[in-house]
């Protein structure tokens, strides 16, 4: 009866999921038993009767799944019909104390749900005999909002119940109803219960007479002593007083739709007056509730009333809430384009126009969060004589375009693909706009789309509003990514037996899936959170917003199965899910009947109610996120073949030794292939006599591509073909000691580095071998902060080395708090993130490396690093949790080897050498991380590697000191998570070899005191007569040694290799990108 598929892109255990656990159908109206039969004969949609029902009926005690109700509320006698697209439930309140869900819909039915446990059922009924439009609960009391007897043409009511405590049924009390305004939208109660605030939306309408009246829109606000007795006061806000200078807050960008110079003949001025323009939609009150925020949807913008005294409130101030730039951001326009084409557009602009707004505080602040869904204003009579609308398709723009619009906007908006299609208000964009001119005789510089397809965050004050964040088209990408199939579709609402997915891409040209409701929550865990619910997908997004400037995408659910009919889906029980997700509420662990942080969520065309778990915790489930489907895009030679896993079988050397398999070589690159915000002038020119091998050009000329830092073997390559993931390291530099004889150098301390490209991110790529021999970019891209800048290699503090340009002929160069070194990177199973360990600081990183998403790909989400290294402009998260000693690494050798466990629960850390100390130390320690939440690793082990003494004749072939060993790869090895085996590259001069390192009988010294100093790093003798006792080295047995190794004439600079099966590893060159002298046959190898 129900499937949801649930993606966790925040680390799945970390991240916040959704979970469902239950549901209840609602009435959506009340029938006669005498009239039942002629009553469902004539309805043509889905319907649900507690009785017998008809041919599309079912019989509701018949339906016996968990969650299912049960009918025997008192009806009065009546029979309970719920029938799709009628209102069984739309908006909802919840009771903590009563455990009582209260619901309320068109089809005028207040419903109480007992939810004192996950079998929710429906406790009461009552018919207020209207359509009803909110509810909420304060105290023994329940609060409906209401359209009154004339609906929209006539004032609205508001209903005041009362809940028995013993029999936890309400009952109206006897002074309500009381009127409202024009059509009543919604209603928000105060803290004490004694502060009622109505926002009254005043839409234009024709009455019974079929005349037009467009009623001032307005806030009632009602102050009582108690809810059980009349209101003491009744005040009604209008906003009459803005008209004076509406021109002017036109200009500011609040949106005036109907106006006198846009009206139809058949309109009267008196009713397109900028006042009468403006519709609240939704309402908030500041945390001291002291000012009310008034959301006018249609006109972009909100209102401010101050209720210090509740008996006299007072108007505030008119603020618009921006724009949103489609140059800036991607969207999908087009529902002929032949799929999912997300393109930039200048001189597109989206309104905004939000529906659901609510308020939280921070740091002592209020911020409010909206949902933009968008809202076109359209009128048509009861006999049809009369229409009038704002909204045209983009085809009717196409030839009304002045000669300053953007480039090529003309052209898009004429091309059905394109924008030919999508829905642009003519009331916006106009040049003179306001000068009495009709849509046939206007041109336009700019377009205006309805809605901006996800949400915002404001802070806010009685003085204004100031945005701190947009989603930009991060809602519509998770569709995109993580849901093509029902990706902007919607139900027929002509044609029920249609399948969701059959509606894919058809709202593409109109708001796409329409973000329009929201709950914020405060979890169990800490993490505030928000929940942004898409009407048409019904689809919900989990963003924490515990940072307001900065929120982290963490899941997504749709619910229902899509490949079920809606009739089917509906008929069976109404059990599918919540479509339309209008309403959220969070119900807190201490309250839930779950026991558990749950979300209530209301499907407001299937008029089913659903309870779903908030799981921010880790558990021993992990949500099916593989990075194998990302969509490479193969460019292999004519008639080349890419290599699988299985295409190398265990293959010995004569006596039994190793032996080389293959050789593979990567092509020539431009360094502006991996960064492509690089242009000519990034890459500084540098004397030909001292550069890249008498390259004096690197951004024209091909590079050598250093993508070897690091390597591990990606997801899913077992089964397919074998694809690595590679990181690059800082970028171009070399060591100022290290330059040719006879440069001229500012400076002349040889610890300084020369960075020759300052902007250059470091890489992420996936590559693959083909039969041609060749190493081949599939995808890639580079580290970038949170707001999708990039990120550098430049040195992050004085303990790195000094930066300089190029042939450290210039200044020093500065630090850069988002600098990295990349070396050595492994992805996280079930999650879209790899964990890299960086030589800088030294750190470990998550980052995004989901190839198949462009936006957050390489966004870098987390960084650990020394607790006193504070990075404080830092564009992501810091986490400073190392133990204080890794700051005693030497420079440029920081974290080098890595490894992550096949359950994605631990991580790894290694030293690349050993740290300051004793000349002839050998001893290199290496971290354990707890990885379940990854954006929130806990460091839980600390061992020591004792490194192959170069004192010891045999362990190297040539000559090496204590300071030249290297720990440069690492990874785990085995499926068995009782024994943690790693597999450790290390290295010295002229030599490479692998161990396998065994860590059941090592010491976990982290929390030893001399693992605070640098007691450990002395020389080998001294180490085992001080704590042979005390201390165990992890074990290590040699299983590759390259000074054994068949056929290998290679570099000796491997930082880079993996396991492909028990007895064959790949070998990734580091070169250095060439300035080094390591060019390796023109670019970084692969040897198998």
């Amino acid at each position: 009866l129900l499937v949801l598929c649930v993606i966790a892109l925040q680390g799945c255990h970390a991240a916040v999921t959704l979970t469902h656990v239950s549901s209840v159908l609602l009435p959506s109206s009340f029938i006669d038993a005498s009239t039942k039969d002629v009553f469902l004969a004539g309805l043509k949609k889905p319907y649900i009767v507690d009785g017998s029902g008809g041919a599309a009926g079912v019989i509701m005690t018949e339906v016996t799944e968990t969650g299912t109700p049960e009918y025997f509320p008192d009806f009065q006698g009546k029979i309970a019909v719920s029938q799709m697209l009628k209102g069984g439930a739309e908006q909802t309140a919840w009771h903590g104390a009563y455990k009582l869900i209260v619901s309320v819909g068109e089809g005028g039915i207040l419903s109480l749900v007992d939810a004192s446990n996950a079998l929710l059922k429906v406790h009461q009924a009552i018919d207020l005999n209207s359509t009803l439009t909110d509810v909420e609960v304060c105290g023994d009391h329940i609060v409906v909002t209401a359209e009154g007897p004339q609906g929209k043409a006539g004032f609205g009511k508001m209903h005041i119940l009362k809940i028995d405590p013993i029999t936890k049924k309400a009952t109206q009390l006897l002074y309500s109803p009381l009127d409202t305004g024009h059509l009543p939208d919604m209603l928000h109660i105060s803290t004490s219960c004694k502060v009622i605030a109505v926002a009254n939306e005043g839409e234009a309408t024709f009455d019974a007479a079929d005349k037009f009246i467009n009623p001032e829109g307005s806030v009632s606000v009602y102050t009582f002593t108690s809810l059980d007795t009349a209101p003491t006061s009744t005040e009604k806000v209008e906003f009459q007083k803005f008209n004076a200078a509406a021109r002017q807050y036109v200009q500011m960008g609040v949106f005036w739709v109907l106006r006198p110079d846009n009206m139809a003949a058949w309109m009267d001025a008196s009713d397109c007056t900028f006042s009468k323009d403006l519709e609240p939609e939704y309402l908030a009150f500041s945390s001291d509730e002291n000012t009310i925020y008034v959301n006018l949807q249609e006109n972009n913008a909100v209102v401010t009333i101050d209720i210090t005294n509740s008996s006299a409130p007072e108007l505030g101030g008119l603020f618009p809430l921006g724009f949103q730039s489609w140059a800036d951001y991607k969207i999908d326009t087009s529902d002929k384009d032949g799929g999912v084409h997300m393109v930039n557009y200048p001189g597109v602009f989206g309104l905004g126009q939000p529906d659901t707004m609510k308020l939280f505080a921070h740091g002592g602040e209020d911020y409010v969060v909206v949902a933009m869904e968008g809202d076109a204003k359209e009128y048509k009579s009861n006999s049809g004589d009369h229409e009038w609308t704002e909204e045209q398709k983009g085809a009717a723009f196409a030839a009304k375009m002045s000669e300053d619009a953007p480039s090529g906007l003309a052209e898009a908006l004429a091309d059905k693909t394109q924008l030919a299609r999508v829905r642009i208000t003519s009331a916006r964009g106009a040049v003179g706009e306001g000068s009495n001119m009709t849509f046939d005789d206007a041109v336009y510089d700019k377009v205006f789309l309805y809605g901006a397809r996800g949400f915002n965050i404001y802070k806010a004050n009685a003085e204004g509003l100031s945005q701190v964040y947009t989603s930009g088209d991060a809602v519509e990408h998770y569709h995109m990514t993580h849901f093509a199939e029902i990706y902007n579709s919607e139900m027929n609402e002509d044609d029920f037996s249609e399948i969701l997915r059959a509606g894919h891409d058809s709202r593409s040209d109109n708001k796409g899936s329409e973000p329009e409701g929201l709950a914020v929550a405060t979890l169990s865990s800490g993490k505030r959170v928000v929940f942004v619910g898409s009407e048409r997908t019904s689809v919900i997004g989990v963003f924490d917003i515990s940072d307001p400037a900065s929120p982290i995408f963490q899941s997504a659910i749709a619910s229902g199965d899509s490949s079920v009919s809606f009739q089917a889906g509906f008929m069976a029980g109404g059990l599918r899910a919540n479509m339309d997700p209008e309403d959220m509420h969070f119900i807190p662990a201490a309250e839930s009947p779950l026991a558990t942080d749950t979300l209530l969520v209301v499907g407001a065309l299937n008029g089913v109610i659903n309870l779903y778990t908030i799981d921010s915790a880790e558990s021993e489930e992990r949500s099916t996120y593989v990075t194998e489907k990302a969509a490479y895009v193969a460019k292999n030679d004519a008639g080349a073949t890419k290599k699988t896993a299985a295409d190398w079988d265990c293959q010995a050397g004569a006596g039994g030794k190793s032996k080389v398999l293959e050789h593979f070589t990567m092509v020539g690159m431009k360094l502006a292939d991996f960064n492509p915000f690089l242009s000519a002038g990034d890459v500084e020119e540098v004397p030909a006599a001292n550069t890249c091998l008498g390259r004096n050009d690197q951004f024209n000329c091909l590079d050598f591509p250093s993508v070897f830092s690091g390597m591990s073997l990606a997801q899913g390559s077992v089964g397919g073909s074998a694809v690595f993931f590679g990181v690059s390291d800082n970028g171009p530099n070399n060591g100022c000691g290290n330059l040719a004889t006879g440069a001229t150098m500012h400076v002349t301390d040889a610890g300084g580095k020369a960075f020759p490209v300052q902007n250059f991110s470091p890489i992420i790529a996936a590559v693959t071998l083909n039969s041609n021999g060749l190493v081949e970019r599939q995808s890639s891209c580079y580290l970038k902060l949170k707001d999708g800048s990039p990120a550098s290699g430049m040195p992050t503090s004085p303990s790195d080395d000094t930066p300089f340009g190029p042939n450290c002929q210039t200044a020093q160069l500065s630090y850069d708090h988002n600098g990295f070194d990349p070396e050595d990177v492994h992805q996280i199973p079930g999650t879209p993130y790899c964990w890299a360990v960086e030589e800088y600081s030294p750190s470990a990183v998550v980052f995004n490396c989901d190839m198949s998403d462009s936006n957050m790909c390489g966004v870098v989400e987390a960084r650990y690093v020394p607790e006193s290294v504070k990075l404080e402009s830092a564009g992501y998260k810091v986490h400073s949790i190392l133990p204080d000693v890794y700051t005693h690494r030497r420079k440029n050798r920081g974290f080098e080897g890595g490894g992550v466990s096949p359950d994605g629960k631990l991580a790894y850390a290694f030293m690349q050498s050993p740290m300051l100390g004793d000349d002839d130390n050998t001893i290199l320690r290496f971290l354990e991380f707890d990885i379940s939440d990854p954006l929130n690793a806990k460091v839980i082990g600390e061992y020591l590697y004792r490194g192959e003494d170069p004192a010891v004749v045999g362990n190297w072939a040539s000559s090496n000191v204590a300071k030249d060993l290297k720990i440069s790869g690492a990874q785990w090895y085995g499926e068995d998570m009782s024994n943690k085996h790693l597999l450790v590259l290390e290295r010295a001069n002229d030599q490479v070899k692998v161990f396998l390192v065994d860590l059941s009988s090592a010491t976990n010294v982290l929390t030893m005191p001399d693992s605070a100093t640098l007691s450990y790093e002395i020389a080998p003798a001294a180490f085992a007569a001080k704590y042979a006792a005390s201390v165990k080295t992890a074990t290590k047995t040699i299983v590759f040694d390259t000074a054994t190794t068949e056929g290998w004439t290679y570099s000796m600079k491997q930082e880079g290799f993996t396991l492909l099966n028990d007895c064959v590893m790949a070998f990734g060159d580091d070169n250095d990108f060439g300035l080094e002298g390591n060019t390796e046959a023109g670019g970084g190898t692969v040897e198998v």
